[in-house]
């Protein structure tokens, strides 16, 4: 139950206060055990010679590179199709009336006919994953620790307390540091400002002090009730989507937009909802720092896009024919009394049928990948997360909670803030964009575009000219700068009736405009002379198309999928 791959694969659970849960079959019942691992009395191996601080000859050249990966995806799936098929029946019955046991005899005859039948469907699917890569070409060095194991056995999964066993040393474990974790002893104030979460995406999880803790005050948490009363498969999805390997390997994605759960079912197969997670990130103080150009911290996005398509046609001809005799006690000639009479029957079928179908199947996919690295030294910094989940109802609304902040709830491998940053070119460096960027002709992939600014004149004049086509639809807003009147507006190529508010003698009406409703506050009130119409200071004007201002997504940029 517990060999060394599962101790490794586990050992984020066997390490935090909840431990790891296994089952086993004793006395002829299952018994849920937990168990957690502590160590004690780290110390370098003795299995590899000298125990200086020289690198012991017997040492093998081992490195040790460490990768969380992520990802989000969709699917899309609609049918569609017609029947074009003919059926034609006919059924006779032949009555013998002459004396003996048969009754009559049965025969259906059923021609069909099929012709260009489409059967057609197409799924649309989409995958965002995002892969945190630290590559050490620093030696790795093996140290030795006392493993401490603790057990309980029969409680509740969600209890973090107790009652555990007393720890018991079953012998020692091995395990392997980077150099900079093993030997480094410098003083954390000496370290280099870490960069920020919202700078290069130059950072990952590096792991999670108490991987299950979301979990277990999700499910104690009075706004997700529905999601104690799961059947067994969605009790585990929502455990795996709440895992340590979600929140350590998709921190990105829970900053930018969320990742969603699985469709979740209660126990009667009804569906609940899907539960939606989001994350506030912030690096906290440095503990560790890499040694220059021996480590390599990157950083990989790729967006994948897939389409399958599939159309079918029938076409056919078919003959099936089905019959036999009736019988019945009532022997008499006539069988006057066969209805009230034991009787039977005995049936035959056959049939004949000739098809051909003539199908298609295509499927396209395409994937667009970037990534950033970095071979400076990078840190190890505590992070302070504080989660949002929230339940999307089946039935509709929603409810949602805050968990946190934790301090040190999910450790961080980041880069330093002037590695992020860069510097500014000096007198003696040249920096010009290659030709085929400064003329557009192509951006390839070593050119990564992580933020665009100055590009809102580009996105204005792209919505006017949407509008003036007659490819976006009207709107209706409130005005900015009173929040009475209401504006509208009219695409040129469809003219239609706008309403603005108005008033007359104190009391609130409506009054009907052919012409594109500007703002109506300043209107005069009816029997008032016309005059130079007034508008209230941040009040927009009347036109024709009520341009918005869009902004790009810092950080994502023309570059993001």
């Amino acid at each position: 139950m517990l060999s060394a791959e599962e101790v490794e694969l586990n050992r984020p659970y066997l390490r935090s206060r909840q431990g790891h849960r296994i089952t086993l079959r004793h006395g002829g019942r299952e018994r849920p055990v937990d168990v957690r691992l502590a160590y004690a009395d780290p110390a370098k191996s003795q299995r590899y010679g000298r125990t200086t601080g020289e690198r012991p000859v017997t040492l093998p050249d081992m490195q040790v590179e460490l990768r969380a990966a992520g990802g989000q995806g969709t699917s899309h799936g609609e049918a569609s199709g017609n029947v074009r098929t003919a059926s034609l029946p006919w059924s006779a019955i032949f009555p013998h009336d002459r004396t003996g046991a048969l009754r009559w005899g049965d025969v259906t005859v059923n021609v069909s006919a099929t012709h260009n039948q489409l059967a057609q469907s197409l799924t649309v699917g989409e995958t965002f994953q995002v892969t945190s890569k630290q590559q050490a070409e620093e030696p790795a060095h093996p140290m030795d620790v006392d493993g401490l194991w603790q057990i309980k056995v029969d409680t509740s999964r969600e209890d973090p307390a107790g009652p555990w066993l007393p720890e018991q040393s079953h012998g020692t474990l091995t395990i392997w540091f980077h150099e900079h974790l093993a030997f480094d002893t410098a003083d954390s104030t000496d370290l280099p400002e870490p960069g920020d979460v919202d700078d290069l995406p130059l950072w990952g999880g590096d792991s999670v002090a108490e991987p299950r803790r979301l979990l277990t005050e999700v499910l104690q948490d009075q706004n997700f009730g529905s999601l104690r009363g799961l059947d067994r498969d969605s009790e585990k999805a929502l455990e795996n989507f709440l895992s340590q390997r979600m929140l350590q390997g998709t921190p990105h994605l829970q900053r930018a937009g969320g990742v969603f759960s699985p469709t979740l079912l209660d126990e009667d197969g009804n569906a609940v909802g899907m539960v939606e997670l989001t994350a506030v990130i912030e690096p906290g103080r440095p503990m560790r720092k890499s040694a220059d150009g021996k480590s390599t911290l990157e950083t990989w996005f790729s967006h994948t896009s897939n389409v399958d398509r599939s159309a079918k046609l029938t076409s056919g001809l078919g003959i099936e024919g089905s019959g036999g005799p009736s019988f019945t006690t009532d022997h008499a000639e006539g069988h006057p009394r066969a209805a009230a009479s034991f009787g039977g029957n005995v049936m035959g079928k056959a049939g004949l049928n000739w098809q051909v179908n003539d199908q298609l199947n295509s499927v396209s996919s395409a994937t667009l990948m970037y990534g950033l690295r970095t071979k400076t030294s990078h840190l190890l910094t505590s992070g302070r997360v504080t989660y949002t989940v929230t339940l999307h109802r089946a039935g509709g609304g929603r409810s949602s909670s805050t968990f946190g902040p934790w301090e040190d709830g999910l450790r961080l491998r980041i880069a330093r803030r002037a590695a992020m940053a860069g510097h500014p070119p000096g007198p003696d460096e040249v920096r010009e964009l290659p030709e085929h960027l400064e003329n557009l002709e192509s951006i390839g992939y070593t050119e990564t575009p992580l933020k665009i600014d100055g590009a809102d004149a580009l996105f204005t004049r792209a919505e006017a000219w949407l509008r003036q086509e007659g490819f976006l639809l009207s709107l209706m807003e409130t005005c900015g700068g009173c929040g009475r009147c209401v504006r509208r507006s009219v695409s040129p190529r469809r003219r239609r009736t706008a309403w603005t508010a108005g008033s007359r003698s104190g009391s609130t009406g409506r009054t009907r405009s052919r012409a594109p409703a500007g703002c109506s506050c300043g209107s005069p009130s009816r029997g008032t002379p016309r005059g130079p119409r007034s508008t209230p200071a941040g009040c927009p004007t009347s036109s024709r198309s009520a341009s918005a201002r869009t902004r790009p997504v810092a950080g994502g940029g023309g570059a993001r999928p």
